[in-house]
C-alpha cells in the first residue's frame, strides 16, 4: 500500500519538474537559437565597427607621430618605423577576437534578459477579453518593457523557429537519402517534416512565449505601480531589454531567410 500511495506523489513531482524546468528550458532554447543567429551577424558588424575605429586611430596616430617627430628632428626612417608600429598595434586577428568576445557578451546578456519572463513567469493562458485589456493597458500605462519585450521575443523566437525547422529538414533528408529512397520522395518527406516542425514551434512555443511576455511586462508594470515607483523609473523599465536583447533579436529576424526557408519547406 505504501508503494501505491507513493506513486501519485512521484508522478506529481515529475510533472512539476517538467512544468517548472524542462518546459521553460525547451521554450527558451528556441530563443537561444534565434539570438545566436543574431550574434553571428553582430560579430560581423562589430568587426566593421572596430575596423573603422582602428582606421581613425591609425590616421590620428600617424599624423601626431609625424608632426611631433619631425618637429624634434627625428630621422624619417625612424619616424616611419614608429608610425608602422602604431598602425600594427592592433592587427586583424585582434579585431576579430574583440568582435567575437563582444558579440558573445551581448548574446549572453540578451539570453539572461529574455530568460527572466520564461523561467520566472508562469503563463497560465489568456482569454480574448484579457488580451484586449492588456493591449489597452500598454497604451494607457506605457513602459519600455511592454513594447520591447514582446517584439524581442517575437523576433528571436521567429528566427529560432525557422532555424530549427530548417535543421530538422536537412537532418531528415540526410537520414532518408542514405536509405536508398527516391530523391523526390526524400525531398517531400524532409520538407513535410520541416514544415510540420515549423508549424508546431510557432504554435506551441512562439505563441505562448509572446503571450507570456505580454503578461510578464504587464505584471511588472502593475507591481511598480503598487509599490509607488516614480513615474520616470516605471516608464524606463526594460532599458536592458530595449538596448541589448531587442537589437540582437531584430538582427536575427532580418538575417533569417524567411521566404527562402518557406519555399524550401513547401518544396517549391
Amino acid at each position: 500500500m505504501a508503494e501505491e500511495t507513493n506513486k501519485p506523489s512521484v508522478f506529481a513531482s515529475a510533472g512539476a519538474f517538467f512544468g517548472r524546468v524542462l518546459l521553460p528550458l525547451g521554450l527558451f532554447s528556441v530563443l537561444v537559437v534565434g539570438l545566436h543567429v543574431g550574434s553571428d551577424r553582430l560579430d560581423d558588424h562589430l568587426f566593421e565597427l572596430f575596423s573603422f575605429l582602428d582606421n581613425l586611430f591609425d590616421s590620428a596616430s600617424s599624423f601626431l607621430l609625424r608632426t611631433v617627430l619631425d618637429a624634434l628632428g627625428v630621422d624619417p626612417k625612424t619616424t616611419a618605423l614608429w608610425i608602422y608600429r602604431a598602425i600594427e598595434w592592433i592587427d586583424v586577428d585582434q579585431k576579430a577576437e574583440l568582435a567575437r568576445v563582444g558579440a558573445l557578451v551581448v548574446e549572453l546578456t540578451a539570453d539572461f534578459v529574455l530568460a527572466l519572463p520564461v523561467f520566472f513567469h508562469k503563463y497560465e493562458g489568456l482569454k480574448l477579453l484579457e488580451l484586449r485589456e492588456q493591449a489597452r493597458r500598454i497604451f494607457l500605462d506605457p513602459t519600455l518593457l511592454k513594447f520591447a519585450l514582446p517584439v524581442a521575443i517575437f523576433a528571436a523566437g521567429l528566427g529560432g523557429a525557422f532555424s530549427v525547422s530548417r535543421e530538422i529538414q536537412v537532418w531528415t533528408h540526410s537520414r532518408i537519402a542514405h536509405s536508398g529512397i527516391d530523391a523526390d520522395v526524400a525531398n517531400f518527406i524532409a520538407s513535410s517534416t520541416g514544415f510540420i516542425a515549423l508549424a508546431l514551434v510557432l504554435w506551441r512555443v512562439l505563441f505562448p512565449l509572446m503571450l507570456g511576455a505580454i503578461e510578464y511586462a504587464d505584471r511588472r508594470a502593475r507591481n511598480d505601480l503598487a509599490t509607488a515607483i516614480p513615474l520616470r523609473k516605471r516608464r524606463l523599465r526594460g532599458l536592458s531589454t530595449a538596448f541589448l536583447a531587442l537589437p540582437v533579436a531584430l538582427i536575427a529576424f532580418f538575417a533569417t531567410p524567411i521566404a527562402g526557408t518557406v519555399r524550401a519547406l513547401l518544396w517549391l
